[in-house]
């Protein structure tokens, strides 16, 4: 029921992207509303589940394929606009990384199948069941009546789509540009088959894993309230991850499913020529994993892997997309009516909510690091000069190692010196890991496919990454990677105060010095007043505020700081005047070097030396 590109005109694809959009904008408004922490995860599974069960191909009638979707239980469990969201990432990421439909027919396939599919279902579903109890018989045979008719209405659609393309898009002569197969042969091929064998099916899956939910899981499906993860939703991924193992199945279905052929399909069946639509767009995007494959892997290992990879970005966009639309300022572990229960934040209490927490968790970051300066850890207990200078001497050794398993011992080795100071290891990883994509991405990721050399891995006929693409992209990563953590592993383990006066010490520019002290002190001071007027704002804001007065509020705040953070300098200036400051900064640390330091010092210039000679081996 995948429409592939080339089989629809422009034309049709633009008209079904645009039917489409206005239901994804309702989607995720009306999604937003109910979706909370609990049930995203839910929302995951089961679109999930609708990736897997469309890799099941059954054999229909005339030779071709078909396969279930899983929307109508979607829509079910967690309503339909969650069907469309979840569904809609299945479809996409189907087409992007396998082949499966295309990029440019996507409206049409979200159209038929993440949108028509999962609304006529639950409406279906919701006539048939209304009020009757969420264990009944009644609800059982809802589910499967309303996954029939909600499938066979999506492959009419396609079928209707499919037979205008001749009517209205062909040459002077008749012939075909898109698809060639009229109304009277497109709807009797899809339908026959679908409603004898694919409809069966997807009620079969339907039925099986609802009555499953209805012992098991029913606050899932019970009517009128949103779906709930309960403590043992694992259990419902341990299930699913056994179906994806059985996928293979699918491979047993021999032909490609009604209307998804390409060019030598078309001939062999008979055609005697290729539409010029189909041949000019067909496989014009080149999937990475074209048709559930992976290079230089068995067909069975490799389509078990597919359903894998596909589950996991399933799961992994839909978590993310679900925690973008998660309504600002409602609590993540709370689940909330939309028409019940507590009331939700106002949209200024989620403005003030959200800009507090985080300025206060900036504060308490900076708090948190001048605390681990004065940890009993190795680190700290060095000269700040000893340590500037090592630091600078390691980076320059970074810069000039070119061998991939030494750039990653030495980060090893700045493991190592991070857990001996004290520091915690996932504060340390996470520091480093916010600054390396916006320093490496936009260098890296270009490097491996623009970089000439010999073919690592091709994607498609067109994009090919090299050996030394590669390399060039590993050693950039490391690079940045290991002098970044340097870094931070001397700012964690040394007081500001001391690392300003070694760099006086080095003779650094007073002007430079002071300007990055004065830096400092004002982090502290801006995060307070900010702090300060969100308090006073929040303790007398009353009611709904709209965006528009947020936004004016913000402007006015940002200008009264501005104001007293120009007066408070100039202020700051005159006592410093008054104190004898004569454009020279005094330190308050004493410097005293020990032998422990003169130990250090040695310990890391042999170190350095070892790291080059491993690398010139």
């Amino acid at each position: 029921m995948h429409i592939p590109d080339g089989y629809l005109s422009p034309a049709t694809a633009g008209i079904m992207y645009g039917a489409a959009a206005p239901f994804w904008y309702v989607a995720s408004m009306r999604v937003r509303q109910v979706l909370t922490g609990r049930t995203v995860p839910v929302l995951a599974l089961f679109a999930a589940f609708s990736f897997v069960v469309m890799m099941f191909n059954i054999p229909l009638p005339g030779g071709t394929t078909g396969h279930a979707v899983g929307g109508t239980l979607l829509a079910i469990t967690l309503g339909p606009w969650a069907a469309v969201i979840g569904v809609s990432v299945v479809l996409g990421i189907q087409a992007l990384f396998f082949g499966d439909g295309g990029l440019l027919a996507f409206g049409a396939n979200c159209f038929n199948m993440a949108i028509v599919l999962p609304l006529v279902g639950y409406f279906t579903y919701k006539v048939i069941s209304a009020n009757s109890e969420a264990t009944s018989t009644r609800r059982l045979v809802a589910a499967v009546l309303a996954s029939y008719i909600a499938l066979a209405v999506a492959a009419l659609l396609t079928a209707i789509e499919f037979g205008l393309q001749p009517h209205f898009f062909h040459a002077a002569d008749g012939t075909p540009l898109y698809c060639p197969y009229g109304l009277n042969e497109a709807i009797p091929a899809m339908m026959i088959g679908h409603l004898l064998v694919a409809c069966p099916i997807e009620a079969l899956a339907t039925g099986l894993v609802f009555a499953f939910l209805q012992r098991t899981h029913s606050s899932l499906i019970k009517a009128d309230v949103p779906a709930k993860k309960e403590g043992k939703i694992w259990l419902l991924w341990g299930a699913l991850g056994l179906v994806a193992l059985a996928t293979p199945i699918g491979l047993l279905a021999s032909g490609t499913a009604w209307g998804e052929w390409g060019a030598d399909e078309l001939k062999d069946l008979g055609l005697g020529f290729v539409p010029s639509g189909l041949d000019r767009f067909a496989e014009w995007w080149p999937a990475p994993l074209p048709d559930y494959g992976i290079p230089r892997v068995g067909a069975v290992i490799g389509y078990i892997l597919c359903a894998f990879i596909g589950m996991a970005l399933v799961a992994v966009l839909l978590w993310l997309f679900g925690r973008l639309l998660i309504r600002k300022g409602k609590d993540p572990t709370t689940d909330q009516s939309p028409s019940g229960g507590d009331a939700p934040h106002t949209r200024s209490n989620d403005f003030l909510s959200k800009n507090l927490s985080n300025i206060t968790h900036a504060l308490e970051s900076v708090i948190s690091a001048e605390d681990l300066c004065r940890a009993p850890g190795l680190l700290q207990g060095l000269d700040a000069r000893i340590k500037v200078l090592t630091v600078v001497l390691f980076i320059v050794v970074v810069g000039l190692v070119h061998s991939l398993p030494v750039l990653v011992g030495i980060f090893v080795l700045i493991l190592a010196l991070a857990l001996l100071s004290k520091i915690p290891l996932g504060l340390f990883l996470r520091r480093i890991l916010i600054f390396i994509p916006l320093f490496t991405a936009v260098i890296a990721i270009p490097a491996l496919f623009i970089t000439p050399g010999d073919p690592l891995a091709t994607v498609g006929s067109k994009v090919i990454i090299t050996e030394q693409g590669a390399r060039s992209a590993g050693l950039l990563v490391l690079r940045v990677t290991d002098s970044l953590s340097f870094g931070i592993l001397l700012v964690l383990t040394t007081r500001w105060t001391s690392i300003l006066a070694a760099l006086r010490w080095f003779r650094v520019p007073s002007v430079f010095v002071t300007v990055l002290g004065m830096t400092y002190r004002y982090i502290f001071l801006l995060l307070h007043t900010a702090n300060s007027m969100f308090l006073a704002r929040r303790s007398r804001s009353l009611g709904t505020l709209s965006a528009r007065e947020n936004r004016r509020w913000l402007g006015q705040a940002l200008g009264t700081t501005m104001a007293k953070s120009h007066q408070l300098s100039e202020d700051v200036y005159l006592a410093m005047l008054s104190r004898g400051y004569r454009d020279e900064g005094l330190a308050l640390n004493d410097l005293t070097l020990r032998w422990g330091d003169l130990l250090w010092a040695v310990l890391s210039v042999a170190a350095a030396a070892v790291l080059l000679w491993s690398n010139w081996l």
